[in-house]
């Protein structure tokens, strides 16, 4: 990975972009090309680690959805009928 360039104000959540980056690997072509391939100080150029973080992401998000969703049924007692 090459070393992180100052934040460039396009987007704040880099987490964001990487969710992007997962759906669509070459979605940031043009920020490279145009060497603005920062989100907020993260490199995004590297598809690999882009797609891992992607998952990562993801998989982060859901679980905590889903813990989220049990809480609130086994608070309400389970799902109505």
């Amino acid at each position: 990975m090459k070393e992180c360039q100052a934040s460039d104000h396009v987007h704040d959540a880099p987490a964001v972009e990487i969710e992007v980056r997962g759906a669509d690997p070459d979605a940031a072509k043009e920020r490279v090309k145009a060497n603005l391939a920062t989100t907020d100080g993260v490199w995004i150029e590297d598809k690999k680690p882009m797609a891992q973080w992607a998952r990562d992401v993801a998989e982060f998000r859901a679980t905590k959805t889903i813990a989220a969703m049990r809480k609130a049924i086994d608070a309400r007692g389970g799902l109505a009928p």
